[in-house]
């Protein structure tokens, strides 16, 4: 069994992942940071990991920087997932591999504004809860 490893490694190993590549592509902090929808603060943040990078906004990165999503995770500390973990991953990857995430993604990182890519995710997580489907975390 594994030793069981702190998120906040992971997140230190996602973000030094990040800074690597994006410095080795030649992105800078500004550029990129503003491309992938975070402020050059955040940014700094996350690649130090002090703070925990969205999947979308890790999946923007990816495909800026031309890598896979399982790229940042490459030589992570091994963690035991808590069963939430497990679950949550399960179900994103089930979403991941619908011909409606692509269309969806593709939408999203076409709506320039913050504002109303966040006035999407809030009429998103609106319609989860008036048909009591499924919980919005």
């Amino acid at each position: 069994m594994s030793k069981s490893v702190g998120s906040r490694a992971i997140d230190r190993h996602i973000g030094r992942r990040l800074r690597e590549t994006r410095a080795a592509v030649g992105w800078p902090v500004d550029e990129f940071a503003e491309r992938i929808g975070l402020s050059h603060d955040d940014l700094a943040k996350i690649e130090t990991g002090c703070k925990r990078i969205e999947p979308l906004m890790l999946m923007r990165a990816a495909e800026l920087l031309q890598v896979s999503v399982n790229h940042f995770f490459e030589g992570a500390p091994e963690a035991e997932p808590s069963p939430a973990s497990i679950e949550a991953a399960r179900k994103f990857a089930r979403f991941l591999a619908t011909p409606e995430a692509l269309r969806i993604v593709s939408a999203f990182n076409a709506i320039g504004c913050e504002s109303k890519r966040s006035d999407l995710i809030q009429a998103a997580e609106a319609m989860v809860r008036s048909d009591g489907s499924d919980e919005v975390h």
